[in-house]
């Protein structure tokens, strides 16, 4: 549909194209099933995508190649991963209210704890469960805030992972990188498609530390590791990583 809606943009006349605007917005309506995201965000991301990417190809000075194909996976990118939580659905796992439990009585009772008085550390994942305190602070639901988050953090780890691979391979086989990651089941599992879970907020910070440690930034690179040994334990092997490469 969305080759179409290109193909359609640019090739043919401009009153068709205002046509092909308002029936690609009928039919992104027509196949809406209530998911995540609202109506309004599902359409409004499919025309925004179209037009930027009608106005990239039209405009008076057009970019060069490599610039172009940057702007354009990136813009195709994102919006497969909104428009993948409408079409695949999107889920959240029973863990995941084990943060969002603690993160409420942070907020109604000042305690870290599961029940009020019975100070159990039953979480694994404390960066994320003070993250989504913000949902309890402003009234909102944690399941929405849970999954802005992580598809927020899916285009995120898309984009560090392009900029990853820049320092390995050249740019092309780099942006293939990133198409490979946002078509990936078990990625889009646990970041874009929901879960509820810190998946996300980890693999984008380890990439981000792994892109410091590349570019020899060692203080942000300290930085990011403590920030992805808070989000899970496990982070700690990523002080061993930044060892060996120093």
């Amino acid at each position: 549909m969305l080759l179409i809606g290109i193909g359609g943009l640019l090739f043919w006349r401009r009153p068709w194209q205002a046509l092909l605007l308002a029936a690609c917005w009928l039919l992104l309506n027509g196949v809406y099933v209530p998911q995540l995201w609202p109506r309004w965000l599902f359409v409004s991301a499919g025309l925004v995508g179209l037009l930027l990417l009608w106005s990239l190809l039209k405009s008076p000075s057009p970019l060069r190649g490599a610039e172009f194909v940057a702007i354009a996976l990136t813009t195709i990118c994102g919006l497969w991963l909104v428009l993948s939580t409408q079409l695949l659905g999107h889920w959240v796992i029973d863990d995941a209210f084990i943060s969002f439990q603690y993160a409420r009585n942070l907020v109604e009772s000042g305690q870290l704890v599961f029940n009020p008085g019975e100070r159990v550390e039953g979480y694994t994942n404390f960066l994320w469960t003070i993250l989504i305190t913000v949902a309890y602070l402003f009234a909102l639901d944690p399941v929405i805030v849970a999954g802005v988050l992580t598809m927020l953090l899916a285009y995120g780890g898309v984009l560090l992972v392009v900029l990853l691979a820049r320092q390995l391979v050249p740019a092309p086989w780099a942006w293939a990188a990133a198409v490979l990651l946002s078509l990936s089941s078990p990625f889009l599992l646990y970041s874009a498609r929901g879960s509820g879970m810190e998946t996300g907020l980890f693999a984008v910070l380890i990439l981000a530390t792994l892109l410091a440690l590349f570019r020899q930034h060692w203080w942000l690179a300290g930085v990011l590791a403590a920030l992805t040994l808070l989000t899970r334990p496990d982070g700690v092997l990523l002080a061993g990583v930044g060892g060996c490469m120093r």
